[in-house]
């Protein structure tokens, strides 16, 4: 069994944005090629943006929820269905190793699905992910100082 795994990326209250929006449309795309998935997305800015439904959607348990902490939420969720391969949709810009990485560690074979040019939420409340500079400077200040979220 496999399954799409993907993982926000920006979005605000009431608006999913513009890189959740075309991962939606990534997923919709993967789901309809006949291949049985379980479906794993991060919040609702995701689950607004496809037509199928998720059978786990990992929501915050406050007002930030860390990469890691959803990659700890869905791991147990895919073991008990026997997953091993993980089709991954992320921010293709240095997110996506991460989330790669993670996965990784937690013993699951990871294809990182085609996902071309997404879009940064320049509106989004998350200033890490309006642009490139501000994730890349976010990367830096979670390698150097172990910062996370707000």
């Amino acid at each position: 069994m496999r399954a799409i795994v993907a993982y926000s990326f920006g979005g605000s209250v009431g608006r999913p944005g513009p890189s959740n929006r075309a991962f939606g449309k990534i997923i919709d795309g993967l789901a309809d090629h006949g291949e049985e998935f379980v479906v794993v997305v991060q919040d609702a800015f995701i689950e607004r943006s496809v037509t199928c439904t998720p059978d786990l959607v990992v929501t915050e348990a406050g007002p930030y929820i860390s990469t890691e902490d959803v990659t700890d939420t869905l791991t147990p969720f895919l073991k008990d269905r026997h997953v091993r391969e993980v089709v991954l949709v992320a921010h293709p810009f240095l997110h996506g190793r991460k989330c790669q990485r993670l996965l990784f560690e937690q013993g699951f074979t990871v294809e990182r699905a085609r996902t071309g040019w997404v879009p940064f939420d320049p509106d989004c409340e998350n200033w890490w992910v309006r642009n490139p500079l501000n994730l890349l400077l976010y990367s830096v200040l979670q390698a150097t100082l172990g910062r996370y979220g707000r």
